[in-house]
């Protein structure tokens, strides 16, 4: 009794109230609010994950007592790409899901113009019409689409693993062949409709069940169209054709036999190809073309984007090759549209083992120091090749500005170098046998041999890197070492008075 009395007196004396000392209550806990999802897929049975972790259950079913507020759903099933969304759960609200799942595939969706063609793989009938996808196995595979009427699209492929390749061509009318014009005369082709995505023109003086067009298109190189796997266009009975075509600057339309062989690019014209028995080009860029210099025919290169040597720009344009009414050819280097465009011409055939000789008609020393010119190299390859090159500092330092090579250059006692001096007129002959190879520069234009006092450089190389006939083409040229605009800010010039080969 005596102790409850003294509690109470000191409750009173400290907190003004009555009793003896009692514990507050604790605060009260978060109450954890829950809703559920239910997840149903097609196909079903995918696996369902719920924020990274598995559930352990399959679509279709619920998931009960899933905390409110957002979560991921991830579904995975063999044989389906994976599919994942976010969710919003509400306070004892069912959230529902419906996933369609997309199959992983290795194959091709083909597709064709006009549609309903006839898809076959590896030379099967998948009993498929176009659009369609065709399902198949990592590898190459042929894929061909057939339609009565029209002519077959043909594509060959690699597809990797869970890979799904598009194919889409436009398919070209069947025409009749037959005898167009008349066949003593020469064949002869024409342009007569250039739009952006088609060319239509007409062809005579030709068997067209045999004979056929090619386009090419100018953009950055020359392309062949409409594809690489379908490049020909036929020729109806009346002689007209028409294909479609990618974008373009220039168009040639090329006239050809069945020996010729398309390929994809060209940095040079392909009128001149093997098999080519005419062509036509729209816009038409010049009217001098084929380029004609010391009896021979001669290509241009085209690149407007940059191209070896340098890389650099090159143009067909006539500011920039051109031969003059003397018969001289001339390569320049010129600035056009913001461009610093190069030139370079060959030969479209092999000459193989002989005499190369050229009369020069411009100096060739105190050249700018970015400047390189080629007055006469053969080219293969970058190990077979023989050249004779004159050069500002960057590609021939020091003193020379001169020099021959045998590539590879890398390889000792391939390359020599030496002194051109201030001279108009100089000649260079190279003789290319199996055994040696003679490089003579010499001054004037003076027949070989020379009187000594007039012989600039004489080198016979007989070492182990004299290249082959055969797959060669002779070359001249003019360019930028890595493409550097000239230090001197101005263009260029070099002048070929004559070509002569004798074998």
């Amino acid at each position: 009794m005596r102790t409850l009395l003294m509690c109470l007196a000191a409750a009173v004396l400290f907190t003004g109230s009555s009793g003896c000392s009692k514990k507050g209550k604790p605060p009260t806990a978060p109450v954890t609010e829950y809703g559920s999802i239910t997840v149903a897929s097609e196909p079903s049975g995918a696996s369902i994950w719920l924020d990274g972790a598995s559930t352990n259950r399959t679509t279709s079913d619920t998931l009960l007592k899933v905390p409110t507020g957002t979560h991921v759903i991830l579904l995975t099933l063999s044989g389906y790409r994976s599919w994942r969304d976010t969710v919003l759960v509400r306070t004892s609200l069912t959230t529902s899901v419906n996933a369609r799942l997309a199959r992983t595939m290795t194959g091709f969706t083909v597709s064709t113009d006009p549609t309903g063609a006839k898809i076959f793989l590896d030379g099967q009938d998948t009993q498929l019409v176009t659009p369609d996808t065709v399902e198949t196995t990592a590898g190459a595979h042929a894929v061909l689409v057939r339609k009565d009427g029209f002519y077959d699209g043909e594509w060959r492929r690699s597809v990797a693993e869970d890979e799904l390749i598009e194919l889409t061509v436009r398919l070209t009318p069947r025409c009749p062949g037959a005898i167009v014009g008349n066949l003593n005369e020469a064949p002869a082709i024409r342009i007569t409709v250039a739009e952006p995505a088609r060319i239509r023109g007409d062809a005579r003086n030709i068997d067209a069940r045999r004979i056929r067009v090619v386009l090419w298109a100018l953009t950055n190189y020359w392309y062949v169209q409409p594809y690489i796997d379908s490049p020909y266009t036929t020729i109806c009975g009346d002689g007209s054709w028409s294909n479609y075509t990618h974008p373009w600057n220039r168009i040639v339309a090329l006239l050809v036999d069945e020996t010729y062989v398309p390929g994809a690019t060209r940095t040079f014209h392909p009128k001149n190809d093997p098999g080519v028995l005419a062509w036509a080009e729209y816009p038409s860029l010049r009217n001098d073309l084929p380029l004609q210099f010391s009896s021979r025919t001669w290509d241009i290169k085209v690149a407007e984007s940059p191209f070896g040597p340098g890389p650099n720009y090159f143009s067909d344009h006539p500011d920039n090759v051109f031969v003059d009414q003397t018969g001289r050819l001339h390569l320049k280097i010129v600035y056009r549209d913001g461009k610093w465009y190069c030139s370079e011409v060959l030969l479209p055939q092999s000459l193989g083992f002989g005499v190369y000789t050229v009369q020069i008609d411009s100096r060739l020393d105190g050249l700018d120091q970015y400047l390189v010119v080629a007055p006469v190299f053969t080219f293969e390859s970058g190990t077979r090749e023989l050249d004779f090159e004159a050069g500002g500092d960057v590609l021939i330092p020091g003193a020379n500005n001169g020099q021959f090579v045998v590539q590879p250059y890398t390889r000792a006692g391939n390359l020599v170098r030496f002194v051109m001096p201030a001279e108009a007129q100089t000649s260079c002959r190279i003789e290319w046998r199996a055994d040696h190879v003679q490089f003579t520069v010499w001054k004037g234009h003076g027949s070989f041999p020379q009187a000594p006092e007039d012989v600039i450089y004489d080198w016979t190389y007989t070492g182990p890197d004299i290249p082959p006939p055969g797959g060669e083409r002779l070359h001249a040229n003019i360019w930028l070492f890595n493409g550097q605009a000239p230090a001197n800010g101005e263009g260029a010039e070099l002048i070929l008075r004559s070509f002569t080969f004798q074998p």
